[in-house]
């Protein structure tokens, strides 16, 4: 289904620069698959330009994008090989890159921004279509295998589907699906020791992985946990370091301590609760530079709402105290 979410203008002079790199007869393949990641930016940007959440990078935008707009299977599928065909580009500046890639990438960028446009593809764009299909169905480096990937950022996705079959789904109780910025769709195969996670992750959690063996299967990266794997789940989550420094005591460390703490009966001090708004308002300005004084405010107010509400219950005037401090120290 088509969403007329770009303009016309926009569109048209995406095709015209994608229009562009068709001509240029000077330019390396290598640079003309930079250009074409250069216009891959530029569109979403543009589709996300009104947004009022906090994209960290291309990837969050692409899995938004594709969420938020339900792309077609074959569009996110092409979508998924382009980004991992650019990315494999930019990190090894010898590739040996083909026309075929080139035509690919140029296809797949026009059906993006016909599917959020009025505009069609350009007709001077058909011959490509031959190139289009062979690369679609496989690139030679796509299938290489690797033995080793020492770090990747992941997003859960609710299930796999595969390459070939949009209705492919698997039981299997040691895999959790994800989508990665390089290398698209992945299996995450679970040892004995991660086995737990698989019930503790939900659709659209992070993940950092780190120190996995990676090895493609059916065009599919398959990383496997072993035993000096390590997973974060949420890394870009804050704690609050001061409730990680309670939970170790001289006899060893016991997490149920932060818990427990919140029901044992205690007093609040203004000075105390005005030092932890500060600090998480700051924590807040770290992760989102662009972040304005009431969000941030309001952002570390939640985190601690007991607290505050206890002390405008005891001095009903000391919550525009903090905030007025709070708001000195942010500025």
């Amino acid at each position: 289904m088509k969403n007329n979410t770009l303009d016309r203008n926009s569109a048209e002079f995406l095709f015209e620069e994608l229009s562009e790199i068709v001509a240029d007869q000077s330019s390396s393949l290598q640079d003309k698959l930079l250009h074409c990641r250069l216009i891959f930016k530029d569109l979403l940007n543009k589709l996300t330009e009104h947004e009022s959440q906090f994209f960290s990078g291309l990837y969050p935008k692409t899995i938004f994008i594709a969420d938020k707009y339900a792309l077609p299977f074959r569009i996110k599928r092409d979508m998924r090989k382009f980004r991992w065909l650019v990315a494999q580009v930019k990190k090894d500046p010898g590739r040996k890159c083909s026309e075929i890639e080139l035509s690919f990438s140029i296809f797949t960028l026009s059906k993006l921004i016909e599917n959020f446009s009025s505009v069609r593809i350009p007709e001077s764009f058909s011959p490509l279509l031959y190139d289009y299909e062979i690369a679609e169905a496989e690139f030679s480096d796509y299938d290489r295998e690797t033995t080793f990937f020492r770090k990747i950022q992941a997003v859960v996705i609710p299930k796999f589907i595969d390459v070939d079959n949009e209705d492919a789904e698997t039981a299997d109780d040691n895999l959790i699906y994800c989508e990665t910025d390089e290398l698209g769709a992945i299996k995450l195969v679970l040892n004995e020791k991660w086995a737990h996670l698989r019930e503790m992750v939900q659709a659209g959690d992070r993940l950092n992985i780190i120190n996995v063996n990676s090895k493609i299967v059916d065009k599919i990266n398959n990383l496997s946990c072993k035993a000096s794997t390590i997973i974060v789940l949420q890394p870009d989550f804050l704690i609050d370091v001061t409730d990680i420094a309670e939970c170790f005591l001289s006899e060893g460390v016991n997490t149920n301590l932060h818990f427990l703490k919140k029901f044992v009966k205690s007093s609040t001090s203004a000075p105390m609760a005005t030092g932890n708004i500060i600090n998480t308002c700051f924590d807040e300005l770290l992760y989102d530079p662009k972040i304005d004084f009431e969000t941030a405010f309001n952002k570390a107010m939640s985190y601690k709402p007991l607290q505050m509400f206890a002390l405008a219950y005891r001095d009903p005037g000391s919550i525009a105290l903090i905030k007025a401090k709070a708001e000195n120290q942010f500025n």
